[in-house]
């Protein structure tokens, strides 16, 4: 398999080389996005936080918690 194809003034890459290319910038890509969820996790950044509410007391009592809370911190059900 031929990833270049090479004379003595230009490169250009096959079509495989072309398919390798993009597979290899999204495995770069995903790398340094591990890295930075690592940098993340080591600052104290990230985590998940688990609160039972009653959705009655929320209505009534702060009906904008959920929406406020949930924007910045998607809400499981």
């Amino acid at each position: 398999m031929r990833l270049l194809n090479r004379t003595k003034s230009q490169v250009a890459l096959t079509e495989e080389g072309r398919a390798f290319m993009v597979d290899a910038r999204r495995i770069l890509a995903l790398a340094a996005e591990s890295v930075l969820a690592v940098q993340r996790l080591n600052r104290g950044e990230t985590g998940q936080l688990n609160i039972a509410i009653c959705p009655t007391l929320i209505s009534n009592c702060c009906p904008n918690a959920e929406g406020r809370f949930g924007k910045p911190f998607p809400i499981s059900r």
